[in-house]
């Protein structure tokens, strides 16, 4: 394996900040400031690696990558962006192809640490249900699903807004929720507190896929598709604004803040994915900020 020293001396790597070296002959990538750069291909990643963060990168237009057995489809512009699941276990391994080559790269990233949130006051029928209810939830998580694997090419955002305005961060990405006692799953999104009725807009030019009256965990649900891969949700509404179909643009109204569903008091459960993969909403906004 090449040391860090012998790339420096490699006139073809320009780069010559603090890297950890990783090589995969004839690939030879440097994760610098967490820029992968390679002598060969245009392919690079932008983005820390690290377990619920939305990464983005980039492809020249002869270039292929896939994750997950999915093929990553960049835009025109060579931009792509794919979700790093919480708590995954495995190394990231890409397949990368150009012409008639092929290669296998295996990144590790940075595990995060998932904080404990306790919340108590549920309804208990909402949280230990029953047969009825727990069909129900599947079926509307089964039809979230659905929408979720859909790919559109009519948007590309290179930046996001936050939903809310004049909120308190009640719940944090990835945390592990104990909910009236009972252990659950990692926490899905952010949560936003602020008053019934306080507008929730659009982080991103979408199209609305879902505009749900009712959900059995989640109340008032929009689900918004941003393209290539990328979409938000927006639970616990207690007034929705758009309709499936609507074509909606960065700033626009979404809905209001409520408390429906399975809620302790009026707060945006905002949620944001690359296909099914949760990401950390927060990171979102802090690396494609655009402010």
């Amino acid at each position: 394996m090449l040391k860090e020293k012998d790339l420096n001396k490699d006139k073809s790597v320009k780069n010559k900040l603090n890297c950890i070296n990783i090589v995969y002959p004839p690939l030879i990538f440097l994760i610098c400031n967490f820029f992968v750069i390679t002598n060969l291909y245009a392919f690079t990643l932008a983005t820390p690696l690290q377990d619920g963060r939305l990464i983005q990168g980039s492809l020249a237009k002869n270039e292929k990558l896939f994750y997950q057995d999915k093929q990553i489809i960049p835009h025109s512009t060579g931009l792509f962006y794919f979700g790093i699941p919480q708590s995954a276990q495995t190394p990231l391994l890409l397949t990368f192809q150009k012409e008639n080559t092929q290669k296998q790269i295996k990144l590790s990233y940075e595990m995060r640490h998932w904080q404990t949130d306790i919340v108590n006051g549920l309804p208990q029928g909402k949280v230990s249900v029953n047969i009825k209810n727990e069909q129900r939830i599947k079926k509307e998580n089964a039809e979230l699903k659905a929408e979720r694997r859909k790919f559109i090419a009519d948007f590309f955002p290179t930046c996001f807004s936050r939903p809310v305005q004049n909120y308190r961060l009640s719940g944090s990405f990835g945390a592990q929720r104990i909910l009236n006692g009972v252990k659950g799953s990692g926490h899905g999104g952010t949560d936003y507190a602020a008053p019934v009725g306080t507008p929730v807009y659009a982080p991103a030019d979408g199209l609305v896929v879902l505009a749900h009256p009712d959900m059995f965990l989640t109340g008032q649900t929009v689900l918004v598709n941003h393209g290539y891969g990328l979409f938000s949700s927006y639970s616990h509404l207690s007034k929705t604004d758009v309709a499936r179909g609507d074509k909606v643009k960065r700033g626009d109204k979404i809905g209001e803040i409520g408390q429906t569903g399975r809620a302790t008091g009026p707060h945006l459960h905002f949620s944001f994915f690359w296909y099914e993969t949760r990401v950390d909403p927060e990171l979102v906004f802090t690396d494609f900020s655009c402010q």
